[in-house]
């Protein structure tokens, strides 16, 4: 089973990188044929480093000679779509980095390539495949129901991040929640705060979903502290996730639960943040792995293909970007 990578850069080094290659040393059938970066060097390094037998400069060159079983698509945000949508309308599965466009008409241009060859694909959200939120889950299901999801909140937090757009991050939180959920927004309304020079420093944000439940999200890229935790509620039941995110401080993570008011059960994940893997941690491993199996096994479901499941969480992102980046803008609501 051939797997291309198309982008080299630090990211991809980080986190797809060293996963694909634990994958690959654990799978003889996995083979890394290549990969691919603008910048030459880049390739030859990311190849040496994860073990790909061949770089390219050129990705439509490499996708030519080495017809591949899968890419996976780590490229800048800028040219995601435009890249994104060219593997896609060849056929050829592809696991894309997040944001599946920048804004709705980019992910409106990767949902027509889809559509035209139904190519199967995953969106990288990696904070979906987490070891800790895919246990926090199992766990929610199993003690909760019949009980119906009251709210989601979702609080991120980072420490001297001046990012003219925190929507690219912020986005990971929205889609963790409708996830979680197992639904999609309906409505929302957005406030923002900026300090005397006109940046944004924090964004609060509600929204209405589908079932009934909302959820609500605190932004703040100017705090103390570094950190994303997930709140989930019902009428007895109450969940707190501490994320394992990467440059945060709850690594490896912590889940708790509550009951009529009271502490239930600390659920701490094995590590600390000196040995843990931050590509096993952070679901990167795990969303590559899905991505392989998903080609080994045939089993894409069209009828959840995640270019169409995400359109609610695209438009409450956009809803943000266009929120933060006009000065002055301070309420928006939908």
């Amino acid at each position: 089973m051939k797997i291309v990578t198309i982008g080299a850069g630090a990211h991809a080094a980080l986190t797809h990188g060293p996963a694909l290659a634990a994958i690959a040393q654990e799978d003889p059938a996995v083979e890394l044929a290549a990969v691919c970066d603008v910048r030459r060097e880049r390739a030859e390094e990311f190849s040496r480093q994860f073990g790909y037998r061949r770089t390219y400069a050129d990705y439509e060159e490499m996708l030519d000679a080495e017809a591949p079983d899968g890419v996976t698509l780590l490229s800048s945000e800028s040219m995601t779509s435009r890249i994104g949508s060219a593997v896609l309308r060849r056929g050829i599965p592809l696991l894309l980095e997040k944001p599946p466009g920048r804004n709705s008409a980019e992910h409106e241009q990767l949902l027509r390539a889809y559509q035209l060859r139904r190519t199967p694909h995953l969106i990288a959200f990696n904070r979906r495949y987490m070891p800790l939120v895919s246990r926090a889950r199992r766990l929610w299901r199993q003690l909760v129901p019949p009980e119906k999801l009251q709210s989601v909140r979702c609080d991120f937090y980072r420490h001297n991040r001046h990012d003219p757009d925190f929507s690219t991050t912020a986005i990971h939180g929205i889609d963790l929640a409708a996830y979680l959920a197992e639904a999609s927004y309906t409505d929302f309304r957005i406030s923002l705060q900026r300090d005397g020079k006109g940046e944004c420093t924090a964004i609060s944000l509600w929204s209405g979903m589908t079932g009934g439940s909302c959820a609500q999200f605190l932004f703040c890229q100017q705090s103390g502290c570094s950190f994303e935790r997930v709140h989930m509620a019902s009428e007895h039941y109450a969940m707190t996730l501490e994320l394992p995110a990467l440059g945060t401080c709850d690594i490896p993570g912590r889940i708790v639960l509550y009951h009529r008011g009271g502490l239930l059960r600390e659920i701490p994940m094995e590590g600390d943040a000196r040995s843990c893997r931050p590509f096993l941690l952070g679901g990167f491993y795990h969303e590559n792995l899905a991505f392989i199996d998903m080609l080994k096994k045939k089993n894409f479901d069209g009828r959840n293909a995640d270019l169409e499941r995400v359109l609610s969480v695209i438009r409450v992102t956009e809803a943000v970007s266009s929120s933060i980046l006009p000065a002055g803008l301070c309420q928006m609501e939908s």
